[in-house]
């Protein structure tokens, strides 16, 4: 039957398909893995590679893809002066394509029930407190069902995107220290927008270590450092990734010149991110 769900399997399956087109195996699998968690294309001994090294999260669209998501919009935002509830609407309105466009898979919609409940404050002239909204979302998604609470992507959704909320303190001081000296508005906004997407993936990244470590059951000393290096270059090959893609379906010439260069940069960060997690396996305890 023609439903919602079986249009955004369609929509799903139409984004593999132009992965598949335009995109070489090993990466094209890998930027799948991370859009819909669909690890089926990868190579063994990459996926061997990503558990070695403890960034076999970034192949589980779970919370922290949210949150990563979230917090590169919210800053993008808050660098250009946008309002709280103007920003809040935006951030929903992503949720709920970003909920489409993985076909409804569970831990996406809890992580973004959790995103939700933290933005809904400003909507009602009301001043959040994000700690205790994402308190609530946990409270109440584990009321409807305890056993949430065993979940690897519960678990991911939760430590991330509270992970993301203690980075906003820290991106205020570190951007009020890097930026002291930068008066050209444009470049403090890039540098900005840079030092956030850093240290959301960075946070995220050490909150969802533990837990990482502790299902795929393998800790390595590097996978700090791998996270740093591998989730931030992973989630850039991501938006390029994706971008290029939506881009292709468009049948213009520019276009088409503007999707080739996003793949092929998409190919070599994922390349760049496959070798590190490589190098980083080699080292696993």
């Amino acid at each position: 039957d023609r439903t919602p769900y079986y249009y955004c399997l369609r929509l799903k399956e139409l984004i593999s398909d132009r992965i598949d087109l335009t995109m070489n195996d090993e990466s094209g699998a890998l930027l799948k893995g991370m859009l819909f968690g669909n690890k089926n294309g990868l190579s063994y001994e990459t996926s061997l590679a990503f558990r070695s090294s403890g960034i076999a999260h970034l192949l589980a669209v779970s919370g922290l893809h949210t949150a990563l998501w979230c917090g590169l919009i919210l800053s993008v935002l808050k660098a250009l002066k946008a309002k709280e509830r103007a920003s809040a609407v935006v951030c929903i309105i992503f949720l709920v394509g970003f909920v489409i466009i993985s076909a409804f898979t569970p831990s996406v919609i809890r992580a973004s029930l959790m995103m939700v409940s933290v933005l809904i404050a400003p909507l009602f002239n009301r001043k959040g407190d994000a700690l205790n909204s994402l308190g609530l979302a946990i409270t109440l998604i584990l009321v409807s069902n305890p056993y949430n609470a065993l979940s690897i992507s519960f678990q991911l959704s939760a430590v991330a995107t509270f992970g993301v909320l203690c980075s906003m303190q820290f991106q205020e001081k570190l951007f009020s220290a890097t930026c002291r000296h930068i008066h050209l508005e444009p470049l403090r906004r890039l540098v900005n927008s840079l030092l956030a997407s850093v240290c959301v993936s960075v946070f995220a990244s050490i909150f969802t270590l533990p837990v990482s470590a502790y299902h795929f059951g393998v800790f390595n000393l590097l996978s700090p450092v791998g996270n740093i290096l591998c989730v931030t270059l992973a989630f850039y090959g991501m938006i390029f990734g994706f971008v290029g893609i939506g881009v292709s379906f468009i049948p213009t010439a520019i276009t088409k010149a503007l999707s080739f260069a996003l793949i092929n940069l998409t190919e070599f960060i994922l390349d760049l991110v496959t070798a590190f997690a490589k190098t980083i396996g080699n080292i696993s305890i």
